[in-house]
């Protein structure tokens, strides 16, 4: 095996990956990395081989055995800080949702009416008169009341709607916990 270090490839290189010639002490930097790794050609087959020098050896062996104490030791400093985020984002996706909730049906309710006046013009002036596939989706979607006194209950179905919520509420919640983003 021998140790060199080509130093016109490794200026070719450098100037066409940096748009500019390199430095002595880019130089200097880039033939010290011979130093910590040993690279040589097997005679035989042509084939390059990588042998890692002891030092890196060692480090990979340390990060190994204790990266787990490193990795428990932040999980326990952090947990704390997760679950005061995670009880703050609660209440703000609580808040949040809510609020779509009640504005989704206002607007849900205004397209049924319009769909309800223009399919059925009759009806729209006296509710009660509707019939079939329009008077079940409006019963389903706002209540009875919907069409006897034309007022929307908000929560026809308590508890599918409640199911509906909780479950949007804790995954908005958690996603704004462990979000990859920061806003």
């Amino acid at each position: 095996m021998t140790k060199t270090f080509d130093e016109a490839t490794y200026r070719q290189d450098f100037e066409a990956i940096n748009g500019r010639q390199s430095s002595t002490e880019e130089l200097e930097q880039a033939k010290g990395l011979i130093e910590r790794y040993t690279v040589g050609q097997n005679s035989d087959s042509g084939l390059v081989t990588y042998h890692p020098s002891k030092s890196s050896r060692f480090k990979t062996l340390m990060a190994a055995t204790f990266g787990w104490i490193k990795r428990g030791g932040v999980l326990l400093i952090m947990t704390p800080v997760f679950l005061t985020l995670l009880f703050f984002n609660l209440i703000k996706s609580t808040i949040g949702v809510f609020v779509m909730w009640f504005v989704s049906k206002l607007m849900l309710g205004f397209i049924f009416m319009g769909i309800v006046f223009l399919c059925d013009q009759a009806a729209f002036n006296e509710p009660e008169k509707t019939s079939g596939l329009l008077r079940d989706v409006g019963t389903f979607l706002f209540g009875e009341r919907f069409f006897t006194y034309a007022v929307p209950n908000f929560f026809p179905h308590p508890t599918v709607d409640a199911w509906i919520i909780g479950i949007a509420i804790v995954v908005c919640a958690f996603g704004m916990t462990f979000s990859r983003y920061d806003v």
